[in-house]
């Protein structure tokens, strides 16, 4: 997959096999968003995820390795901007509160 692709990857390949270390990194900023949502799961993230990674929201790719889409998403009222960061394999990497 890559930027100048218009075959993004479809939510359930983005999701599918995904790898421990995939699983763990997002797990890492799941309090993140706890913090403004205490419902909000693993599983929450990754749908979260599916839902914008879509080509109007892709912001770069910075090298070979990675595609980076934002979002600014209402989270219990508050607008959030979201990162969603797929690896080479066009798998969910992240999913995390991009900071201002």
């Amino acid at each position: 997959m890559d930027s100048n692709s218009s075959n993004f990857a479809a939510p359930d390949d983005i999701l599918k096999d995904l790898s421990k270390n995939n699983k763990k990194h997002i797990k890492r900023h799941l309090s993140d968003f706890q913090q403004l949502d205490p419902t909000i799961t693993e599983q929450t993230l990754q749908a979260l995820g599916t839902e914008i990674v879509r080509p109007e929201n892709l912001v770069g790719s910075p090298n070979a390795d990675q595609l980076k889409f934002e979002k600014v998403i209402d989270i219990n009222g508050n607008p959030t901007k979201v990162r969603v960061v797929l690896n080479r394999e066009g798998k969910l990497r992240s999913v995390h509160i991009r900071q201002k």
